[in-house]
């Protein structure tokens, strides 16, 4: 009861203060109700501006007789007698030189030319198609009527639609189910996004921080107030900005040429708040958390960014064609909840019961995990309270070449998956196809040397003054014993989870099914290494990743992200392990293959932590991917496994055997 007092004090101060401060306000009440309706004004002072004007086709025609084509007002026809020889050069010097939108040649077919480098030319490659469309209907009318024909006869099926909510309140819900659930998750996120700056850098400029750190009250209870906080001001925002803005977009699509008047679903609108509870909840806590890294303000503003970029691809998400709310999209953050938005406009209210409960459950989940970061931030009073560093490229370099340390920092392992992730990228688009085993062989050689040990050698040899102790690669000969020890149950261990980790990859297949294109192209690969001896694929794909990727990861990477010293805590090991998982799994490109990667990832890192070493981590990532390639080599080949539960439990046992290394 005393937390929850405290929490309610700390509460009502933050709202107060936050009531007080003039940007906050302004960001969250002024701009919604002064920007739609300026939006609106204007769109109506730019419409008087814009009309439809007509396109300029050029119709060159090879017969002595000239075309006579029927009126259409969007297109404007110039005639040009021609020879057949000269036809195409004509129509495409015309319509390249931009002295016309688009070129037809009529002869015994009509021939449209046009430039898909211009809007106003595929405009009127469009116009010219309909308008063929129905030259052609009358022509063939008019021919049938001088045989005594009547059309219907090549015209059997009649389609009529009918619009079956042509008179209940979700008609048109299918175009507003598009625009409000980005629109309120975006101003969800902004609207979290400034007072969490405030709350945590604006305090820290004001003074104020340092009094309430030194209060009675825990990190936890700190955070949860700020948390409420923040989560009252995004539910504010983005209700007010969607209310605007539907006010505005409903007489602006009213005004619209061509378009019937789209009503506004408002009650499934009042039933999108449920929704935006945990969607506040989880903008409010990853913004909480991002905002404990800025000293000031002003830096705070530039974190808007990368969160951003890290949300809206998971907003977009349910804008993509074919978009449905499933099991596998209510898994993901942010994306589950979008999905529940459009269900709910447009009616669809038991597949939101269906799947509520586990994208709130992930929501929670993840709101849990940002708000135990953020606690982890409070603790650390050095970060929350440092001052403003200026760039000085000088003193930085000084700091990362001559101040170096046995193991690298958070920051530059960071830095260093960042990097890996962006050769990896253009690696990608660097190789084409293969087209022999020998293609394969080059391209893997070139991404587990070049982008993953070169740099990651590189690394710790530049940033650090023991490489090998921060790779975990020391050998001392006292505990010879020990590794052999550890290596051999790291054998052991991936032979026992390799049932659970292909069930798993089972059931992702299952969730996000592979599409035909990349399935295709992993047949291509399959039909490639056929007849292959099964030494070079065990080379290729188990030896070489299990080294070049271990190093990269589980030692250089990992190395840096460990909290040592006083900073050392289980969540900041656990925090370490998952990060290093999540770059691991997106190294590998597939979508199903990264989610199986970050659960191996996971494993792998928890044996490094254990063991200290990276030696039985190699072992391990060297006898899985053994396993895998011997078992899709050998069509009758199978691993007498026991059952996979027996097998997940005694795989734990394996773990838990695992000897740690003495700390010299």
């Amino acid at each position: 009861m005393n937390s929850i007092k405290t929490i309610h004090l700390l509460f009502r101060r933050e709202l107060i203060d936050q009531f007080r401060d003039r940007r906050t306000m302004m960001m969250i009440f002024v701009v919604p109700l002064l920007l739609y309706p300026l939006l609106g004004v204007s769109f109506f002072q730019v419409s008087q501006f814009v009309r439809e004007k007509p396109s300029h086709v050029q119709v060159l025609y090879e017969s002595d007789d000239e075309k006579v084509l029927p009126d259409s007002p969007l297109l404007e026809f110039s005639f040009e007698k021609t020879t057949p020889a000269n036809s195409d050069s004509l129509a495409r010097y015309g319509v390249a030189g931009k002295r016309f939108d688009a070129g037809m040649v009529l002869s015994e077919t009509a021939k449209v030319y046009f430039s898909s480098a211009h809007e106003k030319s595929l405009l009127a490659k469009n116009r010219l198609e309909q308008f063929l469309a129905r030259w052609n209907k009358q022509l063939a009318e008019k021919n049938l009527q001088e045989l005594g024909l009547d059309y219907d006869i090549v015209t059997p099926i009649k389609s009529e639609a009918t619009d079956v909510a042509e008179k209940s309140q979700f008609q048109g819900a299918s175009f507003w189910s598009k625009l409000f659930p980005i629109m309120l998750l975006l101003w969800a996120l902004t609207g979290a996004f400034y007072p969490a700056i405030d709350l945590c850098a604006g305090e820290k400029e004001r003074g104020t921080l340092e009094t309430l750190l030194c209060s009675p009250a825990s990190r936890t209870e700190i955070v949860v107030s700020k948390l409420l906080t923040v989560m009252c001001f995004s539910i504010l925002s983005a209700l007010l900005n969607i209310v605007c803005l539907g006010i505005s977009a409903y007489f602006i699509v009213q005004q619209l040429p061509g378009n019937a008047p789209v009503a506004v679903p408002w009650s499934a609108v009042l039933l999108m708040v449920i929704p935006l509870l945990p969607a506040a909840l989880i903008f409010s806590a990853l913004s909480l958390a991002l905002a404990s890294f800025a000293k000031s303000t002003k830096e705070g503003q530039y974190y808007l960014l990368p969160l951003m970029m890290g949300t809206m691809p998971l907003i977009f998400v349910s804008m993509a064609s074919g978009s449905e709310l499933t099991l596998g999209t209510a898994l993901l953050p942010i994306t589950g909840i979008a999905l529940i938005l459009q269900q709910l406009l447009e009616g669809n209210t038991a597949a939101v019961l269906r799947y509520g409960p586990i994208v709130l459950g992930i929501t929670l989940l993840c709101c849990f995990l940002s708000v135990r970061f953020a606690v982890r931030r409070f603790n650390r009073e050095s970060i929350l309270l440092g001052d403003v560093q200026k760039f000085d490229p000088a003193k930085w370099c000084h700091a990362m070449f001559v101040n170096r340390k046995e193991y690298p920092t958070y920051a530059a392992a960071i830095l260093l998956g960042l990097a890996i992730l962006t050769l990896k990228y253009f690696a990608t688009f660097a190789f084409a196809a293969p087209t022999s085993f020998w293609d394969i062989v080059v391209s893997s050689l070139v991404v587990q040397l070049g982008i993953l040990l070169f740099p990651a050698l590189c690394f710790v040899f530049l940033f650090t003054t023991k490489p090998q102790k921060s790779l975990a690669l020391e050998v001392r000969s006292k505990d010879t014993i020990r590794q052999l020890w550890n290596v051999t149950l790291a054998c052991l261990a991936a032979y026992l989870f390799l049932p659970t980790i292909v069930q798993f990859q089972a059931v992702v297949q299952t969730l996000y099914p592979i599409s035909e294109g990349v399935a295709a192209q992993l047949a291509e690969l399959q039909q490639l290494m056929n007849g292959v001896p099964l030494v070079a694929v065990i080379l290729l794909f188990a030896v070489l990743p299990a080294v070049c990727e271990e190093i990269a990861f589980r030692g250089a990477m990992l190395g840096g992200l460990l909290p040592r010293g006083r900073r050392a805590d289980r969540a900041g090991t656990f925090e370490a392990i998952f990060v290093t998982a999540i770059f691991f799994g997106v190294m590998h490109g597939i979508l199903q293959q990264s989610i199986g990667a970050t659960l191996l990832g996971c494993l792998l890192g928890l044996i490094a932590v254990r063991t200290g070493s990276l030696y039985p981590c190699i072992a391990y990532h060297f006898a899985h991917n053994a396993t895998v390639c011997t078992m899709q080599g050998a069509e009758s080949f199978e691993i007498p496994y026991i059952s996979p539960m027996i097998t997940l439990l005694l795989g734990i046992v394996v773990i838990l055997c695992l000897r740690s290394e003495p700390q010299s």
